[in-house]
């Protein structure tokens, strides 16, 4: 079938479906640069183009795309950070389908807070797994130390984890944020960093991906 482009090279559709444009019963890719929370905005109404992807269809998934994973645990709240007293760890994912976690279909984000008794300090850690075809699995890691008496972030680094055999990667689905047995430090920064070079860092390093997008949810920037 040939796509009627108009001259701004959008294509009319009868509906968007999860990430898809459905045309005349078919399924087309839309084009990266209409985000997910768009296409949930769009869908359902009348008159809409967009851009494609490409002009071949494709297969209905049988997965639920990303955004439809569960959240487990609080999102982040800058404002109440400094005055908590005990440790959260939030979890997204499907942690009950790990077979499905491990191909792609889904994927996986740790987020911990953690604050030692009796000192002034917290630490947070994200983990975000990078999945892949292969017999290697990656990960992103984020650590980070927050002064809570001077509310500040003290210290920001930055690092690629990879777990070089199946054992130690589905290890890591039963608490999270656990050694690799490849760990390479990508930045490191010490000193007082202010909350919005933090949070545009942390943006910048994951590169809006849509989990930490989620997680940060209310703060500007990323």
């Amino acid at each position: 079938m040939k796509l009627d482009r108009d001259a701004d090279g959008l294509v009319l559709v009868d509906d968007i479906d999860r990430d898809l444009a459905r045309i005349e019963g078919k399924y087309y890719e839309i084009d990266e640069t209409v985000s997910w929370k768009l296409k949930l905005a769009l869908a359902g109404l009348n008159g809409v183009r967009v851009r494609l992807a490409s002009d071949r269809d494709v297969p209905y998934p049988e997965e639920e795309p990303l955004r439809r994973a569960h959240w487990y645990g609080p999102k982040f709240d800058i404002s109440t950070i400094d005055e908590k007293k005990h440790n959260s760890k939030t979890l997204h994912g499907d942690t009950d389908e790990i077979r499905n976690i491990q191909y792609g279909v889904n994927c996986k984000a740790f987020f911990d807070w953690q604050y030692p008794q009796r000192e002034k300090i917290a630490i947070l850690q994200i983990e975000l797994f990078i999945f892949e075809m292969s017999a290697h699995y990656r990960s992103l890691y984020l650590h980070s130390i927050r002064n809570r008496e001077q509310r500040k972030f003290t210290h920001l680094d930055g690092a690629v984890k990879t777990y070089s055999d199946e054992v130690s990667y589905l290890k890591s689905f039963e608490g999270g944020l656990i050694k690799s047995q490849n760990y390479q430090k990508s930045f490191r920064m010490d000193g007082v960093i202010s909350d919005e070079h933090w949070r545009n860092i942390i943006g910048a390093f994951f590169d809006s991906n849509p989990l930490i997008n989620d997680y940060f949810q209310g703060m500007n920037s990323i």
